[in-house]
């Protein structure tokens, strides 16, 4: 009974710790009277399904005290395969190849095929909490939950390009 008590107090320091740097960083200004969480959404724009079901998982096992074995629920080549549709993507919005992938994601029904073949191969390699974050953007997309009318917004964003390649970096 008494780790309860002390496991919930935990918990609930946790939570308050939390909740004071999300009010700080949706409030405080720190730059040119702008919060913290303003300016990196300036710099990395919506963030995507995928990478807030991630976080959401990171948070909810932080939460409850689980041990956060990230590094054993994500594959390497899971991990390898974002890391190089990222540099694709990036590198045609940038400019740096001829062809605009990124413009492709406008009409995607193309694409919905090769997404749900993406998801069928992530299951089969017994990685299905990423299968289901992807499948869970296939359906937001649907629904049109962010501001955007293009799939790959919902998919993918520079964050969980960055870490797939520290995942790819801690998984070697």
């Amino acid at each position: 009974m008494v780790n309860l008590k002390l496991s919930f107090r935990i918990s609930l320091i946790r939570l308050l710790s939390l909740t004071i740097f999300v009010l700080f960083g949706s409030y405080t200004p720190i730059y040119m009277g702008s919060p913290l969480f303003t300016i990196i959404k300036g710099v990395l724009g919506n963030i995507s399904i995928t990478t807030m079901c991630i976080f959401a998982m990171i948070l909810i096992r932080y939460l409850t005290h689980r041990k956060l074995d990230i590094l054993n629920i994500i594959d390497n080549k899971i991990m390898i395969i974002f890391f190089l549709f990222g540099v694709l993507l990036y590198s045609s919005t940038l400019g740096f190849l001829s062809c605009d992938i990124y413009s492709l994601g406008f009409i995607p029904n193309i694409y919905t095929l090769i997404i749900f073949a993406m998801i069928f191969f992530i299951i089969l390699q017994k990685n299905t909490p990423i299968a289901f974050y992807l499948l869970l953007g296939y359906i937001s997309f649907y629904f049109k939950f962010l501001p955007t009318t293009n799939l790959w917004d919902y998919l993918f964003d520079p964050i969980l390009w960055l870490m797939s390649f520290l995942l790819i970096r801690l998984l070697a």
